[in-house]
């Protein structure tokens, strides 16, 4: 199908240059399930997983990674970088993150 408008598309960015999108991927492992998402903003997956952490039990990590589209074209991310791992102190009940 094809959308004269391109407006319809709007959010839809387009890198400039050769540079790939930047993304950033978190997700949170548990014993029974795991979670996962990708956002444009590396705060906010900084604080799905803390506040994902708060309300699972002891034993879950997350890990929030700086990810670009796959040159190869298609629909998966290449890692660039840990921005940094996470767990929940059972002991305090804060979220403790270490840079990798």
């Amino acid at each position: 199908m094809i959308y004269p408008d391109d407006r319809m598309f709007s959010w839809v960015e387009q890198p400039t240059g050769h540079e790939p999108l930047v993304r950033y991927a978190w997700d949170i492992r548990t014993a029974s399930a795991d979670q996962c998402g990708v956002t444009r903003d590396p705060n906010e997956a900084i604080e799905y997983v803390d506040a994902a952490l708060r309300a699972e039990p002891a034993g879950a990590t997350g890990t929030v990674r700086r990810v670009a589209l796959s040159p190869s074209g298609g629909a998966e991310y290449s890692v660039r970088d840990v921005i940094g791992k996470a767990r929940l102190d059972p002991a305090t009940g804060i979220v403790v993150w270490t840079e990798p």
